[in-house]
């Protein structure tokens, strides 16, 4: 075989190696082993979902919203009764997951934040101390319940739009997700 084309074979093979596509780089660190030993495991999100997290509307709700100087240190309850999380802003680029619902739009929930925290380079913190709730003990007053969330009017449904979202389905960064 000629130089050239080995050195052109080599360098394709590599290509291939080097180009991640978006969703592959998204299921990277997909999961974390938190308290009592249980597991996360942050579900694949799909192209769709991966632009919605990826926005520059929830990189500025994350940055605005989430990480608002103000309230560093305390813990973010608006995101628990619509979405079924719970995160603590330690500083003005990382917080601390403290709980997650062990429900499907909730872990949608977290992944779209996982991905808008990894493209901004700001960081989450999953350890022994983040709770994985069973979406059973949950009561219907919190919004999530057994696979389903209620209507949510928190302020996170009022970014997009400007008004209360009334729809049923989840509102992910202040966004409606098919």
């Amino acid at each position: 075989m000629h130089r050239f084309f080995r050195h052109l074979k080599i360098t394709m093979q590599e290509g291939v190696r080097a180009y991640t596509s978006p969703a592959k780089k998204a299921t990277v660190n997909r999961t974390f082993t938190v308290y009592g030993g249980r597991v996360i495991q942050l579900p694949v999100l799909d192209m769709s979902n991966l632009k919605i997290a990826a926005s520059q509307e929830a990189r500025d709700f994350v940055r605005d919203q989430l990480h608002d100087p103000a309230t560093i240190g305390f813990p973010d309850m608006g995101l628990f009764k619509g979405h079924g999380v719970i995160l603590q802003p330690l500083n003005a680029t990382t917080s601390h997951v403290l709980l997650v619902v062990d429900d499907e739009m909730a872990l949608v929930m977290m992944a779209m934040l996982n991905h808008t925290y990894q493209v901004m380079g700001y960081e989450l913190i999953y350890d022994t101390t983040t709770i994985l709730l069973e979406s059973q003990a949950v009561d219907n007053d919190s919004g999530a319940t057994n696979g389903s969330m209620e209507q949510s009017t928190d302020a996170s449904s009022e970014l997009s739009t400007g008004t209360p979202s009334t729809r049923a389905t989840a509102d992910v960064l202040g966004m409606e997700v098919a």
